[in-house]
């Protein structure tokens, strides 16, 4: 019972925890959506999109990009180790502006500016949020 009152009831009431929630959650959405095609389903079509990028080994960085994308949207939705995905997440989206969108103008690569912005907003955060699985573990 206690596991159940701590991931569901613990902070409800407190408004100020659920700005994390939103965040995280609508942020994990985002990136199970842009993850999930990539490792799904076009992982080729993928992979040659970032040999034509110039990366060694494309199909070893297109894998690792699909999983941060998809695993750690996941990792987000249920709250689970949020600092370090936000973190990790962050300078995912560094390397996606530096190297997808090199030499682009702003309109390009402004969405993954704003994504790198709330990553970093999110890891600046001194909690999950509610119904996290942080929560459980007392990560924070």
């Amino acid at each position: 019972m206690e596991f159940i009152r701590t991931l569901f009831v613990v902070g409800v009431g407190d408004t100020e925890l659920w700005a994390p929630f939103i965040l995280r959650v609508g942020l994990g959405l985002a990136m199970l959506t842009h993850g999930y095609p990539k490792l799904f389903k076009n992982f080729g079509q993928f992979s040659g999109y970032v040999a034509s990028l110039k990366w060694p080994a494309p199909k070893l960085f297109a894998a690792l990009a699909a999983i941060a994308e998809f695993g750690g949207g996941l990792a987000l939705v249920v709250g689970f180790m949020v600092k370090p995905v936000a973190l990790l997440l962050a300078i995912y989206m560094a390397l996606v502006i530096l190297s997808a969108h090199k030499g682009q103008k702003f309109s390009a690569w402004e969405l993954a500016f704003l994504y790198f912005i709330a990553f970093l907003a999110l890891w600046a955060m001194n909690h999950p949020g509610i119904f996290a699985l942080d929560n459980i573990f007392s990560i924070y």
